[in-house]
């Protein structure tokens, strides 16, 4: 999946999600809300594919589940992004249903995409 996102892949991301695909980023910031099912996700994609870059640096799993941190960069309207986030990723039958983008910096992830 991240590198579906880094190479500017939806087709590949859409095979990855389920129909009932839920996607909270948090926030108060223009990206901040939940996006639902492959429509929500294009929304995402529209924004945000092309601008960052995604680095895992921990990535811990289990059957369900995946948590991630990664170093996120990218440039936007000559704005710099360089901070880490973390992602909890639900699974079902091998495709994602859930998935949570939680910023360690809010303020800058959140200015970065006003």
């Amino acid at each position: 999946m991240v590198e579906a996102v880094n190479k500017n892949d939806s087709e590949t991301l859409t095979q990855l999600i389920s129909e009932d695909f839920v996607y909270r980023v948090y926030g108060r910031g223009p990206m901040a809300r939940t996006y639902r099912g492959h429509q929500g996700l294009m929304e995402v994609v529209e924004v945000a594919m092309g601008v960052i870059n995604i680095k895992p640096l921990v990535i811990l799993a289990d059957d369900e589940r995946v948590f991630m941190l990664a170093k996120i960069t990218g440039k936007r309207k000559g704005k710099v992004l360089d901070t880490e986030n973390c992602y909890l990723y639900r699974f079902r039958d091998g495709k994602m249903v859930e998935g949570r983008n939680i910023p360690t910096d809010q303020y800058a992830f959140d200015e970065f995409w006003l």
